[in-house]
């Protein structure tokens, strides 16, 4: 196989399209730089945060490789920057009107709400150990589950329906409720 470094952008696209996780990581690692900017410069943005940002914009470079016709007389650099730079933009509006969704659902504090359970720690050691914890356990899943698997479920837990992830990986909604089901029960088998 060539090396992915003398492909051009079209062919990485047309590759990753295909299921190259190489191809696809090739072109990440070329738009991550533009991804890193539009996200750092549309950060703090309604209260939407860097890294959040990052991952919509890597979201919007994913939607361009599936979406792009290679027959147009795009160049797909422009197209793929289109894509990232809108994904950002509407993960800003999404954030923008939902600001006042706390305001708009909040619920009565009464005086046993400011109890502090026992055992419940909130020191810096904790939570540190929590974050590490955490690390733990997405690396279990990131051995447990597929690369596809691993898609999916990422696009459901942001909050996408099936038709949304259906149609953001080119693959039918009833595909995606096999992927949900399949990771539920390699997740139970664990």
């Amino acid at each position: 196989m060539d090396n992915l470094d003398d492909n051009d952008d079209i062919q990485l696209s047309l590759m990753a399209k295909q299921g190259n996780d190489l191809a696809f990581y090739e072109l990440m690692m070329r738009y991550l730089p533009f991804i890193k900017s539009k996200a750092y410069n549309a950060s703090g943005t309604n209260g939407v945060e860097y890294d959040d940002l990052l991952q919509e914009g890597l979201l919007g470079l994913l939607s361009a490789v599936k979406s792009f016709n290679s027959n147009s007389n795009t160049e797909f650099s422009a197209y793929a920057c289109v894509c990232i730079r809108n994904r950002i933009i509407s993960a800003c509006r999404t954030a923008s009107t939902q600001k006042n969704l706390f305001l708009n659902s909040f619920v009565s504090l009464n005086d046993d709400m400011f109890d502090i359970p026992a055992g419940f720690d909130t020191q810096p050691e904790e939570v540190f150990i929590n974050k590490e914890n955490l690390k733990v356990i997405n690396d279990k899943i990131a051995n447990i589950l597929s690369y596809q698997e691993r898609k999916v479920i990422t696009l459901r837990l942001i909050g996408y329906s099936y038709k949304e992830i259906a149609s953001i990986l080119s693959i039918t909604p009833k595909k995606v409720d096999n992927y949900l089901q399949s990771i539920k029960r390699k997740i139970n088998m664990k």
